[in-house]
């Protein structure tokens, strides 16, 4: 497997990090459980109990599944929802492949756009059908956290494999000398 493709797992890992760290509930504070038989990651079962991801059926989460750019997309938005985030203006993104956009994820697109947190790829494109990378579900949803003043440093970390994030100890800035 490609560790850097972002799975299913890895973006419930994130979803729930970034959740407790916008809430202000500790991880371990968030209620756990789920019926899925194909995972035992805790972190699963907590974004289950927190509404931030489903399995594939009732009790298959399928955790090794690579998404694409736009089920992070989708996931994120639903996340910046249930905070009750709404972007202030709405803009229409001005990415080189936004015809080939899907109209069902255009206001999608849009709404993320609108907060600041898309940027897209280098080529102006944002490829919403490509697979997404453990780079994209971090900087997302670090622009989430930052743009919306929930952290001011960085506050995930992974092992070399990307295969387990955790809170660093202590978000942190810069101290101005």
């Amino acid at each position: 497997m490609n560790t850097d493709q972002l799975t299913r797992e890895d973006l419930a890992e994130i979803l729930v990090y970034a959740y407790a760290k916008a809430t202000g509930v500790g991880v371990d504070a968030l209620p756990t459980g789920e019926p899925y038989t194909d995972t035992d990651n805790v972190l699963v079962g907590k974004a289950y109990q927190a509404g931030l991801m489903m399995g594939k059926t009732d009790i298959q989460f399928a955790p090794d599944q690579v998404i694409s750019r736009e089920t992070l997309f989708l996931s994120v938005k639903g996340l910046l929802l249930k905070l009750g985030i709404v972007p202030t203006s709405s803009l229409t993104a001005p990415y080189s492949d936004y015809s080939s956009i899907p109209s069902s994820i255009r206001p999608t697109v849009n709404y993320l756009y609108s907060l600041g947190v898309l940027s897209g790829l280098a080529d102006g494109a944002l490829n919403v059908k490509s697979p997404a990378t453990t780079e994209d579900g971090l900087t997302v949803l670090l622009r989430v956290l930052k743009t919306h003043n929930w952290i001011k440093g960085p506050v995930l970390e992974g092992d070399k494999e990307r295969k387990h994030w955790k809170p660093l100890s202590f978000p942190f800035e810069q101290q101005q000398t």
